[in-house]
């Protein structure tokens, strides 16, 4: 409708994404006019035909861009004359059309926006499914929300009952590492709103909500615009909120947010009570382990602290070997529990102050069986077991008790069995007194390759070289001496 004398249009939607178009100077005087017809018809008014205004040489005209009924957006058009009965015909029949046209598009997009929501949410659960630490959980949440919805910063405040107080479990973007330092009570800022009344809130300008607790910007630096927050239920009770700041476009947060984050909040608030509750029965499980280790510690009083060493050790040389959080789990375990047979072994033949026979050798050799055994149909240790039962394997196939060899004994095996034998030398016994760090790595160096893993010997000698122990650097090629082959330490045996 430019020509035919027409000097200016505008074309308005305001369904999502809203948008404007324009074409020519508008005029001045007719600004106020369309400004109003554009208000009723956004906020619901019938969109009633033709809308006309005659401001001094200007004739202007605007139609609904209308949809079932309801009005989508508006056109509208500036001429030097009034529009004849056809014209403005035309211009209804060219804005039904658009309108039909923009509707159908909004339902497409907002399809395909909910259809990414579900997926959304399905990988969540998904991910819930497999992970129980809360905060690589969190993590995982606050990532795929932020992005999501194109936010700033997503964080997840918790709720610590005994002080009722709120903290920043998880927050991402440029403001997360302050966060996290920050504590608000109960009673304060827009979180606390939520969590005591246990309802979602959008706050598209905050700077006008008396409740927005100024304090924690001006603690992180960070210049809060908009929040989208949720609270986090679970059983009955509200243990946290998870927000969402400011638009990276600029734009409001909509009731499609809200319902996204709320939604998100619930699946969240499931998951961190499940992992709670799976950390707390998993600790009591850690709490009967170490006793049960414990008490084997304390049937010989020669190897009091050898469990907690040799853990500490093992877990120090799977982090230099870059263990995965799964495998570092398995090696914690595995390493508190590998003497846990010993249980079943007699006190003589424990504490005896001489080597061991051969009979009696054979007899403390079963200890790696009888643990295996004992740690069998215990679920959360299936990846502990087979660490227990191979730290006595060898390189070369000649350990026990199933003879494995070289990559075939599990990599957590093979350190404990170093550390193991390690400590054994560097503590007293009740036949010889402790022998020196520098001799005992000289020993693990000495039967490498045939004994002992290589790599595990010089991970191990990097831990020790780090906690301040003198050691020698490696001189050459690290392998065993072949007339020692097949020799387990009497050491490592114990």
């Amino acid at each position: 409708m430019a020509g035919a004398g027409a000097r200016a249009g505008i074309g308005r939607y305001w369904g999502r994404p809203s948008d404007e178009a324009g074409h020519g100077p508008w005029p001045d005087d007719a600004n106020a006019w369309l400004e109003e017809v554009t208000r009723r018809w956004r906020e619901g008014a019938s969109p009633a035909g033709v809308q006309r205004l005659r401001s001094g040489l200007h004739h202007c005209v605007a139609v609904p861009l209308v949809a079932e009924g309801r009005a989508l957006g508006i056109l509208s058009v500036s001429r030097s004359r009034a529009l004849t009965g056809s014209q403005e015909e035309t211009l209804l029949t060219i804005a039904r059309g658009t309108g039909a046209t923009l509707d159908s598009l909004s339902q497409q997009a907002h399809t395909q926006r909910r259809l990414e929501q579900l997926a959304l949410l399905f990988d969540i659960g998904v991910a819930m499914n497999s992970i129980l630490d809360v905060r690589q959980l969190l993590d995982e949440i606050m990532h795929r929300g932020q992005e999501t919805m194109g936010a700033e910063a997503c964080s997840v405040l918790l709720v610590d009952e005994e002080r009722r107080e709120l903290f920043f479990e998880i927050a991402q973007g440029e403001a997360g590492a302050a966060l996290e330092q920050v504590r608000l009570k109960m009673d304060q800022g827009i979180a606390g709103w939520i969590a005591t009344n246990g309802k979602p809130l959008i706050i598209n300008d905050v700077s006008n909500d008396p409740r927005f607790f100024r304090q924690v910007d001006q603690e992180v630096r960070f210049v809060t615009r908009a929040i989208l927050g949720a609270p986090l239920l679970a059983r009955g009770k509200t243990i946290g909120v998870i927000e969402v700041v400011n638009k990276r476009d600029g734009r409001e947060f909509t009731n499609e947010d809200l319902d996204l984050l709320t939604a998100l909040a619930a699946d969240a608030a499931i998951s961190i009570d499940n992992a709670r509750l799976f950390q707390a029965v998993l600790g009591g499980y850690l709490d009967t382990i170490k006793a049960l280790a414990a008490a084997v510690d304390a049937k010989d009083p020669y190897t009091a602290g050898h469990i907690d060493r040799v853990s500490s050790y093992s877990i120090e040389v799977g982090q230099e070997l870059g263990f995965s959080d799964d495998e570092m789990t398995a090696l914690r375990y595995g390493s508190i529990l590998h003497d846990v047979g010993k249980i079943g072994i007699a006190d003589a033949i424990l504490g005896k102050p001489a080597p061991l026979t051969q009979e009696e050798f054979v007899i403390m050799s079963s200890h790696a069986d009888i643990g295996s055994r004992m740690l069998e149909g215990i679920r959360f240790l299936s990846k502990a077991q087979p660490i227990a039962r191979h730290h006595h394997e060898t390189l070369d196939g000649r350990g026990y008790p199933d003879g494995l060899a070289g990559e075939a004994i599990p990599l957590g095996a093979r350190i404990v069995c170093a550390v193991d034998a390690f400590d054994a030398m560097t503590t007293d016994r009740p036949y010889r007194k402790a022998l020196t760090v520098e001799f005992a790595i000289g020993e693990l160096r000495k039967k490498a390759g045939i004994q002992f893993d290589p790599q595990v010997v010089e991970a191990f000698a990097r831990v020790l070289q780090r906690r301040g122990m003198t050691i020698l650097p490696l001189s050459g090629p690290v392998f065993g001496d072949p007339a020692d082959e097949g020799q387990p330490t009497s050491e490592g045996a114990q």
